[in-house]
């Protein structure tokens, strides 16, 4: 087993025994990720999530447990509880690869997309447009889109199998009007289709009220790349702030600002960076809702 997998193994078992947090774990394996140079447990110890006695005594539990199943990561690990305990500790930023190591962050982008996007049977024909405009079927009464970025678009779908509306975000097509596919060698591994995928990655492990949660990565027959998040009416925070006349008015927003900082705070502890936050990334939901959107240049 690599270092760096006995380093998460450390932050799993720190967790379960309740001597560090969570989001301390995950806080401290961000920066970790980023720069090996010092292990995980020397950064939370740096942090003061942890004391020099607790470091060794969890490093000592890790390395006899490693030693016992002869240094493989997946037998280790059912030491801790299996991948359920690691999830239950963590979250889904720990990963097992096929060859039984462990890692840190969403999954390599090499471009190929293939591992976990096939469409099953089930997905075919499961979304149907809507108009952007109404509640029922589009049946060519308008545009089923809702918005569109530098590199993607947001339509509006009805999603057969549950009954509800959802957003369906895919690629734009290029100047010859093709649709980026991973059936395609200059699509499988261009920046486009990594970019597409980290934000439906990294969106899908944050899990919190003022981020839009996604309901599935998927590609089609044709190699098409999609995913399906939570549908939010509404404006952006922009469109607001244009119609604001003094501080009276922007103050009113105060309340949106606030939630935008809790979901970035939440976003931190998770080890995300955004790195594109401005009004227009933000929706003012009909109901009061605040949601962060466009992740696609996070970190």
């Amino acid at each position: 087993m690599t270092s760096s997998g006995q380093d998460l193994l450390f932050g799993v078992l720190a967790v379960q025994l309740g001597l560090v947090s969570a989001q301390q774990v995950m806080a401290a394996a961000g920066a970790w990720a980023a720069d090996r140079s010092r292990c995980l447990a020397e950064r939370l110890e740096e942090d003061g999530a942890i004391s020099p006695a607790r470091r060794k005594m969890i490093e000592d539990m890790v390395s006899d447990a490693v030693r016992a199943h002869d240094g493989d990561a997946r037998e280790t690990l059912l030491t801790f509880g299996g991948e359920q305990a690691m999830l239950q500790s963590i979250g889904g930023s720990v990963r097992i690869s096929t060859d039984g190591e462990l890692s840190f962050g969403p999954e390599p982008d090499t471009g190929s997309g293939e591992e976990g996007l096939a469409v099953t049977p089930e997905t075919q024909g499961r979304y149907s447009l809507r108009d952007s405009t109404s509640k029922g079927p589009a049946e060519g009464r308008g545009s089923p889109e809702l918005g569109r970025g530098g590199m993607g678009r947001v339509l509006v779908a009805f999603d057969e199998h549950l009954g509800r509306e959802v957003a369906v975000k895919e690629l734009l097509p290029d100047m010859r009007g093709r649709s980026p596919s991973l059936d395609t060698p200059e699509y499988r591994a261009s920046d486009l289709v990594v970019r597409f995928l980290r934000e439906a990655r990294v969106t899908g492990q944050l899990e919190h009220p003022n981020i839009v949660p996604v309901y599935e990565l998927g590609r089609r027959g044709d190699g098409t790349l999609y995913y399906t998040m939570k549908i939010v009416r509404g404006r952006t925070l922009a469109d607001e702030l244009r119609k604001c006349r003094g501080i009276q008015d922007r103050l009113k927003l105060l309340g949106h600002f606030v939630d935008v900082a809790q979901a970035v705070a939440y976003a931190h502890s998770r080890g995300v960076v955004h790195r594109d936050i401005k009004p227009e990334n933000v929706m003012l939901g009909e109901f009061g809702e605040t949601v962060l959107l466009d992740w696609g240049l996070a970190k």
